[in-house]
Protein backbone atom coordinates (compact mmCIF):
# COMPACT_ATOMS: atom_id res chain seq x y z
CA UNK A 1 0.00 0.00 0.00
CA UNK A 2 1.07 3.83 -0.90
CA UNK A 3 0.03 6.73 0.63
CA UNK A 4 -2.76 8.13 -0.72
CA UNK A 5 -3.71 11.28 0.79
CA UNK A 6 -1.75 13.87 3.43
CA UNK A 7 -3.26 15.77 6.15
CA UNK A 8 -1.11 18.69 7.77
CA UNK A 9 -1.72 21.60 9.67
CA UNK A 10 -4.94 22.32 11.76
CA UNK A 11 -7.67 20.67 10.26
CA UNK A 12 -10.45 22.34 12.64
CA UNK A 13 -13.43 22.94 9.86
CA UNK A 14 -14.83 21.02 7.76
CA UNK A 15 -13.42 20.67 4.16
CA UNK A 16 -13.85 18.12 1.19
CA UNK A 17 -11.40 15.14 1.92
CA UNK A 18 -10.96 12.67 -0.33
CA UNK A 19 -11.23 9.47 -0.65
CA UNK A 20 -8.32 7.66 0.90
CA UNK A 21 -7.54 3.83 2.73
CA UNK A 22 -3.71 5.45 3.95
CA UNK A 23 -3.04 9.24 4.89
CA UNK A 24 0.22 10.50 5.83
CA UNK A 25 -0.33 12.57 9.34
CA UNK A 26 3.29 13.43 9.93
CA UNK A 27 2.40 17.28 9.61
CA UNK A 28 -0.84 16.86 11.33
CA UNK A 29 -1.12 19.93 14.22
CA UNK A 30 -4.74 19.78 14.83
CA UNK A 31 -7.64 17.56 14.47
CA UNK A 32 -11.35 18.51 14.79
CA UNK A 33 -13.53 16.54 16.31
CA UNK A 34 -15.58 16.37 12.60
CA UNK A 35 -13.02 14.46 11.21
CA UNK A 36 -14.52 11.68 13.70
CA UNK A 37 -17.63 11.44 11.76
CA UNK A 38 -15.46 10.91 8.16
CA UNK A 39 -13.28 7.88 9.76
CA UNK A 40 -15.93 6.67 11.81
CA UNK A 41 -17.93 6.30 8.09
CA UNK A 42 -14.45 4.51 6.86
CA UNK A 43 -13.09 1.89 9.07
CA UNK A 44 -9.73 0.43 9.07
CA UNK A 45 -8.36 3.75 7.56
CA UNK A 46 -4.90 3.60 8.12
CA UNK A 47 -2.71 6.60 9.97
CA UNK A 48 0.91 7.20 8.95
CA UNK A 49 3.21 9.24 11.65
CA UNK A 50 0.55 10.95 13.26
CA UNK A 51 2.37 13.06 16.72
CA UNK A 52 1.61 11.50 19.56
CA UNK A 53 -0.95 14.11 20.98
CA UNK A 54 -3.10 13.07 17.70
CA UNK A 55 -3.09 9.48 18.33
CA UNK A 56 -4.22 10.29 21.92
CA UNK A 57 -7.21 12.62 20.32
CA UNK A 58 -8.35 9.67 18.23
CA UNK A 59 -7.72 6.64 20.52
CA UNK A 60 -9.81 8.46 23.06
CA UNK A 61 -12.41 8.84 20.63
CA UNK A 62 -12.05 4.94 20.10
CA UNK A 63 -12.31 5.55 16.19
CA UNK A 64 -11.79 2.52 14.18
CA UNK A 65 -8.29 3.49 12.43
CA UNK A 66 -4.78 1.61 11.82
CA UNK A 67 -1.37 3.38 13.15
CA UNK A 68 1.62 3.02 11.31
CA UNK A 69 4.61 4.76 12.51
CA UNK A 70 6.25 5.26 9.37
CA UNK A 71 5.33 4.57 5.80
CA UNK A 72 7.60 1.06 5.76
CA UNK A 73 5.39 -0.61 8.38
CA UNK A 74 2.69 -0.75 5.96
CA UNK A 75 1.64 -4.53 4.69
CA UNK A 76 2.61 -5.05 1.05
CA UNK A 77 5.24 -2.25 1.06
CA UNK A 78 7.82 -3.73 -1.61
CA UNK A 79 10.74 -2.69 0.73
CA UNK A 80 10.45 -5.67 2.33
CA UNK A 81 13.02 -6.68 5.01
CA UNK A 82 12.34 -5.29 8.87
CA UNK A 83 10.94 -2.15 8.83
CA UNK A 84 11.76 0.92 11.60
CA UNK A 85 9.18 0.44 14.06
CA UNK A 86 9.91 -3.11 14.20
CA UNK A 87 13.62 -2.67 14.26
CA UNK A 88 12.77 -0.24 17.17
CA UNK A 89 10.69 -2.51 18.90
CA UNK A 90 13.97 -5.40 18.59
CA UNK A 91 16.54 -3.29 20.30
CA UNK A 92 14.09 -1.06 22.85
Amino acid sequence: MQIEAQWSGEMLWPQELSEAKVIDCTALTALGTWVYKWLRERPQTALVGAPAHIKEQVHAAALPVIWYNHCEDIAGNDAGGVSPSERDMLWS
